[in-house]
């Protein structure tokens, strides 16, 4: 099912993306939540419902919220797509001047709104909302959040990789604007957002225990999301097994040629006894470090390709000034 269509209207202040999988429990409720605290801002908005493919009546709900409130948009995926797809086609049918993307479980609490808006008044283009560290979080995912956020500093490209950062973010137009320029497939919106650069500010809350339903991302969703994120953001891993080659062929070589030259030239001077099957094992070593500095040869263009296949925009403009655009608004 696609969007709805609607009334020709002005784009309002705010749009607030709410991407949904078999959340129909908690549609009504959060929505309501919502509304109450979009209305304290003072400010028009939308809400932006993304039904990513759901099985139960989540479709039912949202449709005939939307049907029923001039300010809501309602977009049905035509299947289970993914909660990166799914943020994405929101991102592409929010008109607002910023848009919030908030998760549609009620976890993430809406009075955070509040901040983020008057932080993006304030002049931040991109406000993130980075969660604490959940005491209800079982030991096994703590630990592998560890872990990933240990790899993402060792092995990322460069971006500031915060602990505990979430989807519940403010962007700007000009971000959502660019974010929509990029086409990859396999993507990790927040890591996509925080490459693009734009002014950020962090702002820190306690996220609520679910009221209804279940989790929709799976420990192997997660991992599959962490990989996604890792392919999209860095070649480190390419390279790493070059220099690896690299230095197993060094010290190959260099026990080789000592070895050789101790037992040959010498007479075996420092009674190291090398055997045949001693050298076979350097011989080996010699090779696979070959293979191996081979491999990161080839992946110096692998890289290069990826890169290239990723299509993104070579730049990205923030804001426009001139004088002539100030004076002459038809230029």
């Amino acid at each position: 099912m696609d969007a709805l269509p609607l009334e020709p209207r002005c784009a309002p202040t705010l749009s607030v993306v709410i991407p949904l999988f078999n959340e129909a429990a908690n549609i009504e409720w959060f929505g309501h939540e919502l509304r109450e605290v979009l209305d304290a801002t003072r400010e028009t908005y939308e809400l932006v419902y993304v039904d990513d493919g759901s099985t139960d009546s989540t479709d039912d709900i949202a449709s005939d919220v939307a049907r029923t409130h001039p300010d809501v948009q309602y977009v049905r995926l035509a299947r289970n797509f993914g909660k990166e797809a799914a943020t994405s086609a929101g991102l592409a049918t929010a008109r607002g001047q910023a848009v919030i993307v908030i998760d549609g479980d009620g976890q993430h609490p809406p009075e955070l709104i509040t901040t983020m808006v008057d932080a993006w008044k304030e002049g931040y283009q991109h406000v993130v909302g980075i969660r604490a560290e959940m005491q209800t979080v079982g030991p096994w995912k703590r630990l592998t959040s560890r872990w990933y956020y240990t790899l993402s500093r060792i092995l990322g490209s460069g971006q500031d990789i915060v602990r505990g950062a979430t989807d519940y973010r403010l962007l700007d137009r000009e971000l959502v604007d660019a974010f929509l320029q990029f086409s990859e497939r396999r993507r990790m919106t927040r890591a996509l957002l925080d490459w693009s650069g734009f002014r950020t500010l962090r702002v820190p809350f306690e996220a609520r225990d679910r009221k209804a339903g279940l989790a929709a991302y799976s420990s192997v969703a997660l991992l599959r999301l962490a990989v996604n994120g890792f392919l999209s953001s860095t070649l480190k891993p390419l390279y790493f097994v070059g220099g690896m080659g690299a230095v197993i062929t060094a010290l190959a070589f260099l026990t080789l040629i000592v070895t050789s030259i101790n037992e040959f030239a010498l007479g075996d001077p420092l009674r190291l006894g090398i055997t045949g099957t001693a050298y076979i094992v350097l011989f080996v070593l010699l090779m696979v470090g070959l293979v191996m500095v081979t491999q990161g040869i080839l992946a110096a263009y692998i890289g290069s390709i990826h890169v290239e296949t990723q299509n993104r925009p070579l730049y990205i403009v923030n804001k426009r000034y001139s004088v002539l655009h100030e004076s002459d608004p038809t230029a």
